[in-house]
């Protein structure tokens, strides 16, 4: 009975990086280890972080241009020239068991020297489910939907009520004076 003589396997390469990665790790612990501190100041830190996030913004958007508040250019929307948001609401009751598709409706409008910029309309009080609102929109001075590009003064509701019992039905519009 021949015995195969016995060769020896010299390591692989991943052996060898398995192990230098080890003692690495080992000596890496060691060099920065819980008493290690750090040269770098907290103020050059968050120096090097914005200018690295400067550099990615630059990268992302070439062309953003972002004004200070220092240096607002004339004709700028600020908010001394912007003034003050309010809310105007109009309610109406719409009896219970409404057969009629169209429903109720209410406007609610802004002060004659105000602007709409947006609104809505909700259902007051009650928790009934059979409650729809059916259109929440903006509107003119006749009621009629904005043509594109027309600027508005008043937000229309209308709803319909298959409870039996009365639902209020509230329009809000929201005013720039």
């Amino acid at each position: 009975m021949n015995r195969l003589p016995r060769v020896r396997n010299a390591p692989t390469s991943v052996v060898v990086v398995v192990v230098l990665a080890l003692i690495a790790t080992v000596a890496g612990t060691a060099v920065a280890g819980p008493g290690a501190t750090s040269s770098i100041s907290q103020t050059k830190t968050k120096r090097i972080a914005k200018k690295q996030a400067n550099k990615q913004i630059k990268k992302k958007a070439p062309n953003l241009k972002v004004a200070r508040a220092d240096t607002v250019v004339d004709g700028a929307v600020t908010a001394t020239k912007l003034g003050t948001i309010v809310s105007r609401t109009a309610s109406t009751v719409i009896a219970g068991n409404t057969v009629d598709p169209v429903g109720g409706a209410t406007t609610a409008s802004c002060a004659a020297s105000e602007r709409a910029i947006g609104g809505g309309a909700r259902w007051l009080g009650g928790s009934s489910l059979d409650v729809q609102i059916k259109a929440s929109r903006p509107a003119t001075g006749n009621g009629d939907a904005p043509v594109n590009g027309a600027t508005f003064t008043r937000w229309r509701a209308t709803g319909l009520n298959r409870d039996p019992a009365p639902q209020t039905l509230e329009a809000y519009v929201v005013c720039l004076q």
